[in-house]
């Protein structure tokens, strides 16, 4: 049996992943939160715009924008959190490229996604489908000051679910660092940290579905899922960065040559 690719405990990796939290509060806490805010309020800029097309295009259009928008917000984040961790200046560029790929393969199996949840909402769940149209009248007369909280879980279970399904809560930093890696390598190597200490999926899944929870109580209550634009990237990357044959390290060891 192969030594697991990530050797931490729970409690020690949480206390990595707070101390690069706040060793870095403007960039790797308040911009991410930011980021988070912004994903969630275009999701009304995307159903106002694609209310021409009807309303089954406009759920699914909404729906995919949303899933898109948050990982690409998570995406970001965790490039910030992979330059605090010693990514070399020589590969940030190249690293944020590979974050965005990995953004835009995620946006494509989003867009199945939409379809398929719109269309099972609309066969079996009509009175969501009213529900959303109503929240989102309402949420047109005051778009700026009104709680984005439909549209923060709707991005926030889209992208959790598939991480989640995929088993790829680590790929996008693993995606960033293994630079000449073809993405379904990193992917795999990202289940297999993942999934090898059988407990690191815990700490993402149990945040999303508290913050489910809270959402069925008063949907306004999703915007504390807003914490984890800064503590997912940063729980991914830290974890990464902690596995066996560090990608940091090895990174600058080949741009010392």
């Amino acid at each position: 049996m192969s030594d697991p690719l990530i050797r931490s405990t729970p409690g020690a990796l949480l206390r990595a992943t707070i101390e690069l939290l706040l060793s870095g509060v403007l960039a790797r806490v308040v911009l991410p939160l930011l980021l988070g805010l912004l994903a969630a309020h275009s999701g009304a800029l995307a159903y106002t715009l694609s209310a021409p097309l009807g309303a089954w295009p406009q759920l699914v259009i909404t729906a995919w924008w949303l899933g898109t928008a948050v990982t690409l917000a998570m995406a970001l984040a965790s490039w910030l959190c992979a330059r605090a961790l010693g990514l070399p200046a020589v590969h940030h560029r190249a690293a944020l490229g590979r974050g965005l790929l990995g953004s835009a393969l995620q946006s494509a199996v989003f867009a199945l996604l939409a379809v398929l949840a719109t269309v099972a909402a609309w066969l079996w769940l009509p009175a969501v489908v009213s529900g959303v149209a109503g929240y989102a009248a309402d949420r047109a007369l005051d778009p700026y000051t009104s709680v984005p909280g439909v549209e923060l879980l709707t991005g926030l279970l889209l992208y959790g679910g598939l991480q989640l399904v995929l088993g790829a809560w680590l790929w996008l930093p693993m995606l960033m660092l293994l630079i000449r890696a073809r993405p379904g390598h990193a992917l795999r190597r990202s289940r297999r940290a993942l999934y090898d200490g059988g407990w690191l999926d815990v700490l993402f899944v149990g945040p999303l579905l508290v913050l489910a929870a809270l959402a069925l109580v008063d949907f306004r209550l999703a915007l504390a899922g807003l914490p984890l634009f800064s503590f997912w990237p940063a729980l991914a990357t830290r974890a990464v960065a902690e596995s066996a044959g560090n990608p940091f390290q090895a990174l600058a060891r080949a741009a010392d040559r």
